[in-house]
């Protein structure tokens, strides 16, 4: 890219042209239909990942796996208390189950930063709605709100930072049970009616589930119990028993 006057016209201000080997550089025939090497190529800071060492890159602080389970009577919800920034624990008393609304739950993996200040705008959102219209919001519009933040931050998602998965849990009034939902990095909405899982260890984890749900029946149908409804009890009550019998 290069500042070139325009010819025939008042040049007492510069415009943005590009000259012909940046025009070159750029052309669809070297990344034919590759919007995002297009913009690699042009250098952008969007794409251009940071350098080594450089002291000016802003080292995110990520929430780790969280983890929504289905039960008998509701949803349990997991996480564990560790929010991490490269290979350093940054803290380890982080909140990443955080309540919306008084019939939702947030789970928190990816930029602890950035879903902090999503879930403020939640409450703040959702309280809006119901003094302004006497009334709370549906669980529709709660999560088309939702939708619409997820999309608003695709671009720091882009950028690297900034950038986080929710899982949703929520008791639906008009059904009488619990549901989960879960998104993509641009916003899109899922139903999932077992369970579902987000962060680092998501995929291990889904693994187990999907498991236990083939081999032992659905967590929905556990009874009104959390240590029943656990898949890690089930693992650990199993391995007992297993020892038990080898004793004998």
């Amino acid at each position: 890219m290069a500042l070139f006057p325009l010819p025939g016209g008042d040049n007492s201000s510069p415009h943005l042209t590009v000259s012909p080997a940046s025009a070159s550089s750029l052309s669809g025939a070297e990344h034919p239909g590759d919007f995002m090497r297009l913009l690699e190529a042009a250098g952008t800071p969007l794409t251009r990942p940071p350098a080594a060492g450089d002291p000016t890159v802003i080292q995110d602080t990520h929430g780790t796996t969280v983890i929504a389970v289905k039960f008998k009577g509701g949803v349990i919800n997991i996480g564990d208390r560790r929010a991490t920034a490269g290979n350093y624990i940054m803290y380890d008393r982080a909140e990443k189950i955080v309540p919306v609304s008084d019939h939702m739950l947030l789970g928190i993996s990816g930029s602890y930063a950035r879903a902090l200040e999503v879930i403020k705008y939640l409450r703040t959102a959702f309280k809006y709605y119901s003094r302004s219209q006497l009334q709370e919001m549906s669980l529709e519009g709660q999560l088309n709100e939702i939708t619409r933040v997820m999309q608003q931050n695709v671009a720091m998602a882009m950028s690297g930072i900034g950038g986080f998965i929710p899982i949703v849990s929520a008791w639906d009034r008009a059904r009488q049970e619990g549901r989960i939902f879960f998104f993509d990095g641009l916003g899109a909405r899922f139903e999932t009616p077992e369970y579902a899982s987000a962060g680092s260890g998501s995929e291990r984890i889904r693994g187990v589930f999907e498991y236990i749900v083939k081999t032992k029946g659905r967590f929905s149908d556990m009874p009104r119990s959390p240590r029943s409804a656990m898949p890690w009890h089930y693992w650990r009550s199993r391995r007992t028993s297993t020892r038990r019998r080898a004793a004998r």
